[in-house]
C-alpha cells in the first residue's frame, strides 16, 4: 500500500470501521513504511488535539452543593416561618439534590464514588454533567471514569471479571453517575461494566505497579493486561475467547506507538480511542 492509498483510510482505521480485509493491509503498511508511520502518528496527534479541545469543560465551585443546599434550605424555613407552605420548593429541592448519584464502596480492591456533603470533590465535582452520548468508559487525566446518565429501569452494574459478583451496582432510575474506578492492587484486573441490559463493556483496568516487559507469550487476558500496564491506561476487549493462545512485542512508549505492537495472531489488532487502547480480535 503507497502513502497516497494510505491517506485514505487514515480515519476509517482510526475509528475501526474498515473492514478487516483493508484494516489488515493498512497494519501492513504502517508496518513497512516508515512514512506512513510518521503521517499517521501526525494525523492522530492533529485528531487527538481536537478531542481535548471538544472535551473540555468549565470547572464548576467545589462548594456548589453546600450552597444550593443551604439556600434551598433556608427558603423551606421561610416559608413555613409563614405558614404558607410551598409544594414547588419541595419538589424542587428533591430534584436538584437526588439527581446526583451518592455511592461508595468499601473495601480496598476498587472504589467509585461521588462525592457527598462534607466530602472531596477533588475526583469527581459536584453536581457533574453527563450526557446521553457521553461515552461509558472515559480516561482523564490519568483516572478512569464511569459515565451513565439517569434510565428509568435501568441500574448500573461493574462486576470483577466477566461473570463475578457487582462491585458496584446503582440505580439508575433517578441519580446520573459520573465516578471514578480505581484499581487499588498492584496487578491490572478485569471488570466487566454495564447498563441494564445491555452488552458488558470488557475492560482491564491497570495496578497500582507499573510494568516494563514488553514481550511475551500466554492468554489473550494476559495480553491484554501486560498492555495495561506498559502503557498505564484501561485497555478496552472487544473478544469473545479470553484463553486463547497470544504473543505480542509491544512498541515505543506511547499509545501511537503501540497500535503498531506486533501481535500472533494477526487477526488481533491494537487501537486506540477515548485516550485508551483496545483490543479487537476479528476472524482471520
Amino acid at each position: 500500500m503507497n502513502l497516497n492509498k494510505a491517506r485514505d483510510y487514515f480515519s476509517g482505521y482510526y475509528e475501526q470501521t474498515l473492514e478487516p480485509g483493508l484494516r489488515q493491509a493498512f497494519e501492513r503498511g504502517l508496518q513497512e513504511d516508515a512514512q506512513i508511520q510518521a503521517e499517521y502518528a501526525a494525523f492522530v496527534k492533529t485528531v487527538e488535539s481536537i478531542q481535548t479541545l471538544s472535551h473540555q469543560e468549565i470547572e464548576i465551585p467545589f462548594d456548589l452543593h453546600d450552597r444550593i443546599s443551604a439556600r434551598l434550605d433556608r427558603h423551606v424555613w421561610e416559608t413555613e416561618q409563614n405558614r404558607k407552605p410551598n409544594w414547588f420548593s419541595q419538589w424542587w429541592r428533591s430534584i436538584a439534590l437526588g439527581g446526583v448519584a451518592v455511592a461508595a464502596i468499601g473495601g480496598v480492591l476498587f472504589s467509585i464514588a461521588n462525592p457527598s456533603k462534607g466530602g472531596s470533590t477533588s475526583q469527581a465535582g459536584a453536581f457533574p454533567s453527563v450526557e446521553n452520548k457521553k461515552p461509558l468508559l472515559t480516561f482523564e487525566s490519568g483516572q478512569l471514569y464511569v459515565n451513565a446518565p439517569a434510565q428509568p429501569g435501568a441500574t448500573l452494574k461493574v462486576l470483577r471479571g466477566t461473570a463475578g459478583e457487582p462491585v458496584v451496582s446503582i440505580d439508575l432510575s433517578k441519580n446520573r453517575v459520573r465516578s471514578p474506578l480505581r484499581n487499588e492492587q498492584n496487578e491490572p484486573t478485569l471488570l466487566s461494566v454495564l447498563v441494564g441490559d445491555e452488552a458488558p463493556i470488557l475492560v482491564i483496568v491497570p495496578g497500582q505497579t507499573p510494568s516494563t516487559k514488553k514481550a511475551g507469550s500466554g492468554t489473550l487476558l494476559e495480553m491484554a493486561k501486560a498492555l495495561s500496564d506498559a502503557y498505564r491506561v484501561p485497555v478496552q476487549l472487544t473478544a469473545k475467547n479470553l484463553e486463547s493462545t497470544v504473543t505480542w512485542e509491544f512498541r515505543g512508549e506511547t499509545l501511537s506507538d503501540a497500535i503498531m505492537s506486533d501481535l500472533t495472531p494477526k487477526s488481533l489488532s491494537i487501537t486506540k480511542q477515548n485516550n485508551m487502547l483496545g483490543v479487537i480480535a476479528s476472524a482471520p
